[in-house]
């Protein structure tokens, strides 16, 4: 992750692709997200993070209907840390 000041960030994104059984066309899916963290002290930090996942051809999802499997997902959180060690 990437850092300015006390806050971090990182960024993914990803797409695949497969051939189809039948013709010439490959079916794809893509998904990304975006990772963000602050630290309000060094054993206290506020999380979060935002993703979309897209797979239009049903690759990996697939949906009763047939349409395309879209979603998007939002979390936040608090990290604290209750000791350096644990064991």
């Amino acid at each position: 992750p990437a850092a300015i000041g006390k806050f971090e960030y990182a960024a993914a994104f990803d797409v695949g692709t497969q051939d189809r059984l039948e013709g010439a066309n490959q079916d794809q899916w893509m998904a990304w997200v975006l990772l963000g963290r602050y630290s309000v002290t060094d054993a206290v930090k506020l999380t979060g993070r935002v993703e979309q996942y897209f797979d239009p051809d049903g690759v990996i999802v697939s949906t009763p209907s047939g349409d395309p499997f879209k979603t998007v997902g939002v979390s936040i959180g608090v990290d604290v840390e209750l000791a350096k060690r644990l064991w």
